[in-house]
């Protein structure tokens, strides 16, 4: 399965120069959307992403055209779950850290407190937001 908790550390700790990490969570990210029952290996340079399912079967997914979420609010846009909308981004200048915190009409919300960008911040909070809406489709309520 693809380890959503892993995705948000990489997002909370990246720098925001480095190149390989913003690919690495572009490649864990499009593989947390499209196939989450799958574990997330690598991500190369031919924009190929390489994963295993439970019984250790290998699967890899040429995305030539993959989304590179981690440097563009529009592929963030496409990537919200229905209904959620962005609420509020905010950046700390004595911190030098980015928020975002999302909303789905009635009571859910999503929140990143700690991103070194604006994308980023939006970024953790998609996640969480897809995470809330798997959650409530499996009628499973665990805060994992």
């Amino acid at each position: 399965m693809c380890d959503r908790l892993k995705l948000l550390k990489l997002v909370e700790s990246a720098n925001s120069s480095d190149t390989a990490i913003l690919d690495e969570i572009d490649g864990r990210f499009w593989l947390y959307i499209h196939h989450p029952q799958l574990e997330y290996l690598t991500f190369d340079n031919s924009r190929t992403v390489f994963a295993k399912d439970e019984s250790g079967k290998f699967h890899s997914f040429f995305e030539a055209h993959l989304a590179i979420y981690t440097r563009s609010r529009d592929e963030l846009k496409r990537a919200r779950p229905d209904g959620w909308i962005v609420t509020d981004v905010s950046y700390f200048s004595s911190t030098g850290e980015h928020t975002c915190l999302m909303r789905k009409k009635g009571v859910a919300f999503a929140y990143c407190e700690h991103a070194p960008t604006e994308e980023l911040a939006e970024l953790h909070a998609i996640v969480q937001a897809i995470a809330l809406e798997r959650k409530q489709m499996a009628g499973t309520t665990d805060n994992e």
